[in-house]
C-alpha cells in the first residue's frame, strides 16, 4: 500500500498486488525457490461453522469466483 500510494519509493510487493496497481512497477521477481510457496487456504472453522460460512466457501470455490482469482493473478490448485 505504501508503494502504491507513493509513500515508499521501493518495497517488496506480492505479484497480485503489483498487477492490481497502475502505480507499482516490478523491478525484480524473487525466484520461486527462494521462499516457501505463498498460499491462501480457506476453510470453515469449528467455531465459525454456520450455513453462511459454508455458503461463502461454496461461492469462493465456484468456477465464476475461481475465474476472478485467476484474472487477478492467483494460481488455483
Amino acid at each position: 500500500m505504501l508503494v502504491d500510494r507513493g509513500k515508499a519509493s521501493v518495497g517488496i510487493v506480492y505479484a497480485t498486488d503489483a498487477l492490481a496497481s497502475s502505480a507499482v512497477m516490478v523491478a525484480e521477481i524473487f525466484p520461486a525457490d527462494s521462499h516457501d510457496p505463498i498460499s491462501y487456504p480457506f476453510t470453515v472453522t469449528k467455531a465459525g461453522d454456520t450455513p453462511e460460512a459454508r455458503e461463502l466457501l461454496t461461492f469462493l470455490a465456484a468456477p465464476e469466483a475461481r475465474a476472478v482469482f485467476v484474472q487477478r493473478g492467483f494460481r488455483i490448485e
